[in-house]
C-alpha cells in the first residue's frame, strides 16, 4: 500500500498535460479521462469489497483511479501532437514569475482546505475516535456537494483567463454566470440533502450510530457551504486576472478561527460544535469577500445580486418550502420515514423545475449558456 501511494503522488508530476489538455481547448476530453477514473474507483471498490473483501483492492481501485486520467491525459497531448514534452532553460526571472504565481495558488488552495480538513483534527483533539469517524461521515457529504460546484466552476477557467486579456466587461459577465451556476447546484443540492439527512444519515450508517448528531453536523456543515459557495467563482477570477493570492489572508483567518472557534464549541457541543466553528466565520468573513472583490476585481455588486443571489433565492427558496410542505404533510399520513423523505426530495425537484421553466425570461439562463458553450 506504501508503494502504491508513492506511485499515485509520482504521477502528480505529470499533471501539466491535464492542464496543456484543457488550455488547448480540450476540457471535454480531460473531463473524459476523469469520468474514466470515477468510473474505475467505484467499479473497482465494488469489486474489492464484494468479491475479495480485500482492503489492498480498495487501495488498488483508488490509485488506478488518481492516475488514469493524467496518464490518459498524456497520451492524448502527445498523440495528437499538442504538445511536445521537452527539458529546456528556462531564464530566472521567468522561473520567479511562475513559481510566484503558483505558490500564490497553491497558498490559497491550502488554506481553504486547511479551513475544511481542520475540523477532522479538531474533532480528534477534543473527542474519541469514534467522534472523527462520525464528523467524517457528514464532512463526505458536505465534500461531495462541494466537489461538484467545483466541477460546475471548472468549465469556466478557460474562458475567463482569456476574457480578462482582451475584455474585463465580458469576464465579469462570464464571473457572474460560472457564480449562478455554481450558487443554484450548490444551494440547490444543499437543501435536498437537508430534507432527507436524518433518514439519509441512518440509511447509510445504520442505527447503531447517533444519527441525530450526524444529522445536525451535516446540517451545520452544509449551511456554511451555501455562504461559501457565493465566493467560488471570485477565487478563479483572481487567478484568471492574474492575482491568485488575492483571498488568501481571508482564507487563513477562516482557517484559524475556524480552529479555534471549534476547539470552544465541540468542548461543549461535540462533532456539532467543530462544525459550528467552521461555518460561524463565514458569517464575518465572506462580506469580505466582496470587499475585495468590489475593490481589485471591479465586481458590479448590485448586478451580481439581480443575476446571482436573488435568482437562486427564488429557485432554491421556493422549491425548498414546497419540498418541506410535503414532507410536514406525508409525515401525517404514517407513511415510512424512507418514503416521506423521497417524496419531498422529488417534490422539490419538480418543483425547481417548474420555477425555473417559467421564471426563465428573468433568470440569466442565455448568460449561463453561452459562457458555458463558449468553452465546451
Amino acid at each position: 500500500m506504501v508503494a502504491l501511494s508513492t506511485f499515485a503522488v509520482a504521477v502528480i508530476a505529470l499533471r501539466p498535460f491535464n492542464a496543456a489538455l484543457i488550455g488547448a481547448g480540450k476540457f471535454v476530453v480531460e473531463r473524459q479521462f476523469q469520468f474514466l477514473g470515477l468510473a474505475v474507483r467505484i467499479l473497482g471498490t465494488l469489486w474489492a469489497c464484494l468479491g475479495f473483501n480485500s482492503l489492498l483492492g480498495v487501495a488498488l481501485a483508488e490509485t488506478l483511479a488518481l492516475i488514469l486520467p493524467t496518464v490518459g491525459a498524456m497520451g492524448y497531448v502527445i498523440y495528437k501532437n499538442i504538445a511536445v514534452p521537452r527539458i529546456s532553460a528556462i531564464s530566472v526571472a521567468l522561473w520567479r514569475q511562475m513559481t510566484s504565481y503558483s505558490l500564490r495558488s497553491i497558498a490559497s488552495t491550502l488554506a481553504s482546505m486547511a479551513a475544511v480538513q481542520g475540523g477532522t483534527i479538531v474533532a480528534g483533539l477534543i473527542g474519541t475516535p469514534s467522534s472523527v469517524s462520525y464528523y467524517n461521515a457528514a464532512l463526505r457529504v458536505y465534500m461531495g456537494i462541494r466537489n461538484v460546484g467545483q466541477w460546475c466552476t471548472t468549465p469556466f477557467q478557460t474562458t475567463l483567463s482569456r476574457a480578462y486579456v482582451h475584455a474585463r466587461d465580458s469576464a465579469q459577465q462570464v464571473v457572474r454566470s460560472a457564480t449562478f451556476g455554481t450558487f443554484l447546484l450548490v444551494a440547490g443540492a444543499s437543501v435536498g440533502v437537508l430534507l432527507v439527512n436524518e433518514w439519509l444519515m441512518g440509511f447509510w450508517l445504520g442505527n447503531d450510530v447517533p444519527v441525530e448528531e450526524i444529522a445536525q453536523t451535516l446540517t451545520v456543515l452544509l449551511a456554511g457551504l451555501v455562504i461559501f459557495s457565493l465566493h467560488g467563482p471570485l477565487s478563479m477570477a483572481a487567478a484568471a486576472a492574474g492575482r491568485p493570492g488575492l483571498f488568501f489572508p481571508l482564507q487563513l483567518a477562516w482557517a484559524v478561527s475556524g480552529a479555534l472557534i471549534g476547539i470552544l464549541l465541540g468542548e461543549a457541543m461535540g462533532i456539532t460544535g467543530v462544525a459550528l466553528g467552521m461555518a460561524l466565520p463565514l458569517v464575518i468573513i465572506e462580506p469580505l469577500y466582496f470587499y475585495v472583490a468590489v475593490r481589485f476585481l471591479e465586481l458590479d455588486l448590485s448586478r451580481w445580486c439581480r443575476e446571482c443571489l436573488l435568482p437562486v433565492l427564488l429557485i432554491v427558496g421556493f422549491s425548498g418550502l414546497v419540498g418541506l410542505a410535503v414532507k410536514i404533510f406525508a409525515s401525517f399520513l404514517s407513511l415510512g420515514e424512507g418514503i416521506v423523505s423521497v417524496t419531498s426530495l422529488i417534490a422539490m425537484a419538480l418543483s425547481a423545475l417548474g420555477v425555473g421553466y417559467a421564471a426563465r425570461p428573468v433568470l440569466p439562463w442565455r448568460s449561463f449558456k453561452t459562457a458555458l458553450s463558449a468553452e465546451l
